[in-house]
Formats: structure tokens, sequence, C-alpha cells
């Protein structure tokens, strides 16, 4: 066995035509593939881009909900959103706008300018009129999308829309 290694080793090595290969392959061959990242340091540039595009902000709206209020015909609709992401969420509001069950549509609303640490919820109250909401769709989104540091891949949960059935809201 340990003669048909060395064939191998002498053979490979009679094939090259530079000291560079050579010594390349004996390293390899008495290094083995542990020793082999002294020659590739895991901090490489490539390492570091990646690190780099994992330190950041990821919001995504979490629910939708009704909460009934003492008010008649109006009842507020919470939006919870949380900052999935390693980095702190800046300068980013929440839109809200609906469509009845009718078809018509409402100009979208803003929230105040949000800040949300890594891993927190923040919640958001929009107050909504029950013809609004009684059959209605309601969609919440960030704004920008995707907000400030986030990268395009993770927008696909800065949107959601909820259908709410024909009696939520009284």
């Amino acid at each position: 066995m340990e003669s048909s290694q060395f064939d191998r080793i002498t053979t490979r090595c009679a094939q090259t035509r530079s000291r560079r290969t050579v010594l390349r392959h004996f390293g390899a061959a008495a290094l083995g593939a542990v020793g082999m990242r002294l020659f590739f340091p895991a901090d490489s540039e490539a390492s570091r881009r990646r690190k780099d595009k994992r330190n950041e902000p990821d919001v995504a709206i979490g629910s939708i909900k009704v909460q009934t209020t003492a008010e008649a015909a109006h009842d507020d609709v919470v939006v919870r959103f949380i900052n999935k992401g390693t980095r702190t969420a800046n300068e980013f509001r929440i839109g809200l706008s609906a469509v009845r069950s009718d078809g018509i549509a409402r100009n979208e609303v803003f929230s105040l300018p949000q800040r949300l640490a890594p891993g927190d919820f923040g919640v958001v109250t929009f107050r909504l009129g029950c013809s609004w909401l009684n059959g209605g769709t309601v969609t919440a989104r960030t704004d920008p999308s995707p907000i400030p540091g986030e990268s395009a891949g993770n927008k696909a949960n800065n949107v959601r829309s909820v259908t709410f059935a024909s009696s939520v809201c009284s």
C-alpha cells in the first residue's frame, strides 16, 4: 500500500514541469486538507463580505389584526412587525392601504418614522371605518422597501395583506 502511494506521488511529480507545482503537491501531501487552511485564511475578502451582508436589518410585517373600539362604525387595525436582522433598522414607516369589498381603494396612510433594534417587535395602530374592514382587504408594508441597509432579498416579507370576514367590525 505504501509503495503504491509513493508511486503515485513520484508519477505526479514527474508529470509536472514547474518547481512551484512540485512544492505545492508535496505541501498538500504533507499538510493534508487541515493544513491547507494555513494558506487560505478564514478572513479572506469574500468571507468579510459575507459577514457584512449578514449584519443587516430585516424588518418583517408579522400580523395585521382588528382591535375593537368603543366608537361605533370604527375599529383599529393593529400592525405588528419585527426586526429579524442583526442591525438596528432606522428611518422607515409602516404604510397601510385598504380595498373595500365593492372594490373601492383607499389611499395609503403612513405611521410616524420607526426605529427598531434587532429582535424587537413594533406595533402601529391605524383607525379604519367598518365599511373598509368588513369583507375588505388591508395591506401593510414598510416604506421604503427594502428599508435602509436591508438587502433586496429580504424585502419579500416587507408586505402583508389580509382579507377580513364580512362581520369583523360592528
